[in-house]
């Protein structure tokens, strides 16, 4: 990346990395804005790629479906996401009867996986409202999504930096070429200091274990997330997702990592005891 990209970069994270931030310690209503925002955002660019791809997907309905998947995570935890989600099938099913014969099937699967991969990362709403309970109150939850976001933005910029310096061995060549074994392990280095130093500084109300343990899930899931988003662009033979954001690219170029991290830590924070 040359100076002028790198200033974008910086400019970009300067704005949006505060904003996000913000939200994220304040919750309620701005945080599920912003949530909405990246969700919806995410899944017009996902349509994007796969209508260059040759495919048609369903856009209205993939637009209202994943804002009532951030809704209902908001306002009901998810206890009445069964319900949602088939009654989104159901109009899902009901507009590919108006779809041209042969293409069908394809629109419905596109369109689903559009919806399902990016309404995970609205799983940060369900761990930022998560009931409180014992040493989880709202504003430790806050801590918690905020650490979630620090964390995968050490391990993707270090792990960029430290690439492309001296990275010479692709971590999974037929899937991500530009993705090195020196900038994955450099990165989870870094980001497993980082989440220690945040314990001590900023949330010592969670056991460092469940610290280390949560990090450690962010670095799987984010690379795996990281992996998904490529092998997506590398179908379609696109470099970005967009270029929305400048310097970074688009929002799932931004947000890969964090789309399979929020729901596989959420997971881990409903099933292990915290306090």
């Amino acid at each position: 990346m040359n100076l002028n990209e790198t200033l974008k970069r910086i400019c970009v994270g300067c704005v949006g990395i505060p904003l996000i931030l913000f939200s994220s310690y304040t919750g309620r209503i701005l945080f599920l804005s912003i949530v909405n925002l990246i969700v919806l955002l995410g899944l017009l660019e996902f349509f994007s790629l796969m209508e260059k791809g040759g495919y048609s997907p369903f856009k209205v309905i993939g637009i209202f479906s994943v804002l009532s998947i951030c809704c209902e995570f908001y306002f009901f935890h998810g206890h009445r996401i069964v319900e949602l989600i088939f009654v989104l099938l159901i109009f899902i099913l009901i507009r590919s009867f108006f779809t041209k014969e042969g293409e069908r099937i394809i629109s419905v699967s596109v369109t689903l996986l559009g919806i399902l991969y990016t309404s995970m990362f609205s799983s940060f709403i369900l761990i930022r409202e998560l009931p409180v309970k014992g040493d989880l109150t709202y504003t430790t939850m806050g801590k918690i999504v905020m650490f979630i976001f620090i964390t995968i933005w050490v391990l993707d910029t270090s792990a960029y930096f430290f690439g492309s310096a001296i990275g010479r061995h692709p971590l999974f060549l037929r899937v991500s070429p530009r993705k090195t074994w020196e900038g994955s392990i450099y990165g989870s280095i870094l980001a497993v200091t980082s989440a220690i130093v945040m314990h001590f500084v900023f949330i010592p109300q969670i056991k460092l274990f469940n610290i280390l343990m949560i990090c450690i899930i962010i670095i799987i899931a984010g690379h795996f997330g990281d992996f998904v988003e490529s092998l997506f662009k590398r179908e379609i033979s696109v470099k970005d997702s967009s270029r929305i954001l400048p310097g970074h690219g688009g929002i799932l170029d931004r947000f890969d990592s964090s789309i399979f991290a929020a729901p596989a830590v959420y997971i881990y924070i409903i099933l292990i005891p915290f306090s």
